[in-house]
């Protein structure tokens, strides 16, 4: 292939590309038509008691957060779940933070050092991850007060806050 036929696809392709990468879908209630039911689980928070999904089930939405302390994306999203927490806190909402394969001692002190207000669960082998296929973290999930999964993603966005706005205006 010449030169001039190489740039002339280039200037037609990219135009096309960057329109796709501009194009991520909103996140919406309505959108979404077949929601699953969400995987119980049974973790332990920092302070030794058992969470489990089912006891927020007609009463709470509830935003899980996968991560783990030596993730950089993660350590880059608590402002914006710290905010998220504040926002809702008082609404029915629950943040729950789920650890991938720490140790108590060491999710306890990355807590305490970055502050974090919500609840802080311990996923040490790594089921709830697994039940929830997280491939990939930050990865959020969230589920509706009947216990079905609305979203999932991998950051917290314009989008999510204003599905969790939608959610607990119910």
């Amino acid at each position: 292939m010449n030169k001039k036929m190489v740039h002339l696809l280039t200037l037609l392709l990219l135009p096309l590309v960057l329109l796709n990468l501009n194009c991520s879908p909103a996140v919406s209630i309505e959108e979404n038509t077949s929601l699953e039911t969400a995987p119980d689980f049974s973790l332990s928070a920092l302070d030794g008691t058992i969470v489990t999904l089912s006891q927020f089930k007609g009463d709470k939405n509830v935003l899980l957060v996968f991560g783990a302390t030596w993730c950089p994306a993660c350590r880059h999203e608590i402002p914006e779940l710290k905010e998220v927490y504040d926002e809702y806190k008082d609404d029915d909402l629950k943040l729950l933070y789920i650890d991938i394969q720490e140790s108590q001692k060491k999710v306890a002190a990355f807590s305490e050092k970055h502050g974090l207000p919500y609840t802080v669960l311990l996923d040490k082998d790594s089921e709830a991850a697994q039940a929830y296929g997280v491939q990939y973290i930050p990865h959020i999930t969230v589920i509706n007060k009947d216990g079905m999964i609305y979203y999932e993603g991998s950051r917290p966005n314009s989008g999510l806050l204003v599905l969790l706005s939608e959610l607990t205006a119910e």
